[in-house]
């Protein structure tokens, strides 16, 4: 639902998830435009040729497909396999899409895929202008790599937003969400690159529910976080963080680190031992994970 708010879902999306897993994005964008359809027409054409997707697991594919057919969709374009497969990226190129949602596999440091690879190809088969909006583990976005260099080569970073540390609990991977505008080379487009502190969405850990919205605060905070985005806000952040904004706009390049805490000032009145240690023992447990 988050992904369908940042790109801006409307009835005339083309919406593309090349590793659909389950196709809980696919579901999600599908919903969101059918409650803004507003004709028979436009509902058959939503759910035969506005939803398109891909999986090469084949238990994944069928719960995919499963899960389309249960809820209203029995003819979106699925396609079983490897989207850096030539037949299915021809297949996914037809479709045109404009909107693009991805969360790519996350890599070993064994495995040779890095997980901007997933989110270039996918931007290869979108429509120029298109809105990717990809979340990917934090290392992506502060390390140097080739993938963030075509990136900015080929499209334009639009946002980062940095997610709560717990957001795939009980996996301990610190994740950022980004959005790109496709086939828009960043250089040519003289922009500062909005990114937002979204550390704290009101979720608590729950021994038997996981993460849950106990204190239902999550509509608040997100419809906060949403209007920041699209009106591209610098927010004061509370008194309570170390920090004077929990948003900033900056020009980036590929070798700069596209996470907001690289920018964020530091609000030294407010920083005490006790904020200190606890921002220290966070980023030695970040340091343990990114390298386990």
């Amino acid at each position: 639902d988050l992904f369908c708010d940042l790109a801006y879902i409307s009835p005339d999306s083309r919406v593309l998830d090349t590793c659909c897993g389950t196709g809980g994005f696919l579901v999600s964008a599908m919903y969101r435009m059918l409650e803004k359809a507003t004709t028979k027409s436009q509902i058959n054409k939503i759910i035969s040729t506005q939803l398109v997707g891909a999986e090469e697991m084949p238990e994944m594919f069928a719960l995919a497909a499963g899960n389309m057919i249960l809820r209203g969709d029995g003819k979106s374009q699925l396609f079983k396999g490897d989207s850096f497969d030539s037949n299915i990226i021809s297949a996914l190129k037809k479709a045109k899409c404009d909107v693009g949602m991805i969360n790519p596999p996350f890599s070993q440091k064994s495995q040779d895929n890095h997980e901007l690879s997933y989110v270039l190809n996918m931007l290869d088969m979108m429509e120029k202008g298109g809105k990717c909006i990809a979340i990917v583990p934090m290392s992506c976005v502060i390390s140097p790599s080739e993938q963030k260099k075509e990136i900015m080569r080929n499209h334009t970073v639009e946002a980062t937003m940095s997610m709560p540390n717990d957001l795939f609990y009980p996996v301990g991977t610190v994740t950022c969400i980004i959005v790109i505008k496709a086939k828009v080379p960043h250089e040519e487009s003289d922009i500062d690159t909005w990114m937002g502190y979204w550390k704290d969405d009101g979720f608590i850990k729950d021994k038997i529910a996981g993460r849950a919205d106990i204190n239902k605060s999550w509509d608040e905070i997100k419809a906060k976080w949403i209007k920041a985005y699209k009106n591209k806000d610098i927010v004061k952040a509370s008194p309570l963080m170390p920090y004077k904004y929990e948003t900033v706009k900056t020009k980036l390049s590929h070798n700069d680190e596209w996470c907001v805490e690289a920018y964020m000032e530091t609000n030294y009145e407010n920083l005490d031992e006790e904020t200190f240690n606890k921002h220290l023992k966070d980023l030695i447990v970040y340091k343990v994970n990114d390298d386990s």
